[in-house]
């Protein structure tokens, strides 16, 4: 089974987020999910997760949000990002802290979002 990413669509970060993760994930491992769409919204709501925790990774009967999210996305990314695995070792709150200082800094809205060109194998990835 593959894991699913939810993301928040209307966020320009989040969306070349979604972009870097498609471009190393060779595995084809990620599917993605919009918070505002159907199985996003469903999948939030079941894991009793709100939309502004940002970044949330469903993977194997699990859901991790946050810099915990982040970090295992890099885990089966290829190009060296695995390496970044690794900070899953610091305490939490210093992880999270800095997840959060980067989502402030980094989260835009507007009309600047890039529509992706996706090839059809990349377009089947995204579930609605």
């Amino acid at each position: 089974m593959k894991a699913i990413i939810v993301f928040d669509g209307d966020c320009v970060f989040c969306n070349k987020y979604v972009q870097f993760v498609l471009n190393r994930d060779e595995q084809a491992y990620f599917n993605f999910a919009s918070i505002r769409s159907e199985i996003g919204g469903r999948l939030l709501e079941v894991a009793r997760i709100g939309c502004s925790d940002g970044l949330v990774l469903f993977e194997k009967d699990r859901k991790y949000v946050g810099s915990e999210a982040a970090l295992r996305i890099c885990r089966h990314l290829q190009g060296g990002w695995s390496v970044l695995f690794g900070l899953i070792y610091l305490p939490r709150w210093i992880r999270d802290g800095i997840y959060r200082w980067f989502a402030r800094q980094h989260y835009l809205q507007g009309e600047n979002i890039n529509c992706l060109i996706l090839t059809p194998g990349e377009r089947a990835r995204f579930i609605e």
